[in-house]
């Protein structure tokens, strides 16, 4: 039971390192595609180790989920070969330009988000 608290928190301090890693190396959005990836083969092979069947809406989810990634490979692939570097929706968006929402009372100010 012991070793298996330690594999299983090794394993979780080893994703999280990678996640780490990831998104110092990447764009949010292609994290957030790998963290897809990541949860769609976890279900895919939990169903097929534990035999679940899928339902119609299920199938129709992960297919749906399979051609979004694709796409987006699809787009960076062709951005790249054009010479355009990829970029995410949100990389122009500068941290001290946030709107500034007020009536939180939760230090929403722009003194505190410079």
């Amino acid at each position: 039971m012991i070793v298996l608290l330690i594999v299983a928190g090794l394993t979780q301090y080893a994703q999280g390192a990678f996640s780490y890693t990831t998104v110092k190396l990447a764009s949010p959005i292609t994290h957030s595609v790998a963290s897809v990836t990541k949860r769609i083969v976890m279900i895919s092979l939990s169903v097929m180790w534990f035999q679940t069947p899928l339902s119609l809406m299920n199938t129709a989810g992960v297919l749906l989920t399979f051609a979004g990634m694709l796409a987006y490979n699809m787009m960076v692939m062709r951005e790249k070969m054009e010479g355009k570097s990829p970029k995410s929706p949100l990389s122009s968006v500068a941290i001290g330009h946030l709107p500034v929402v007020n009536g939180g009372g939760g230090g929403n100010s722009e003194e505190d988000l410079i």
